[in-house]
């Protein structure tokens, strides 16, 4: 992610029990790739990311979304489905 020739950024999410959040992703378009990782540190989320496209992540999981081009037009919601809170870390890499 530090390479020659690629960008990106580190973020750390904390969402409080059952709360929700959204979040856009942001392309560079000076980068043919984009890539957004989201790893689940603690609690269960549940990530949608389109009506019918939804997935659980627990303590542990990874979820990567790769796109050639623009990523503007994703949207993604988070929601803790826990009672205590859920620490995330998203990663955004631009090549």
């Amino acid at each position: 992610m530090m390479g020659e020739g690629c960008e990106g950024e580190l973020e750390a999410i904390h969402l409080e029990g059952n709360q929700s959040n959204s979040m856009s992703f942001h392309s560079r378009e000076e980068f043919s790739q984009n890539v957004e990782a989201i790893y689940c540190v603690k609690g269960q989320v549940k990530l949608k990311i389109s009506i019918d496209n939804s997935m659980i992540l627990d303590e542990g999981d990874i979820i990567l979304i790769t796109k050639k081009g623009n990523f503007s037009d994703l949207q993604l919601e988070m929601y803790n489905l826990k009672d205590e809170k859920a620490h995330l870390i998203r990663t955004s890499i631009h090549y």
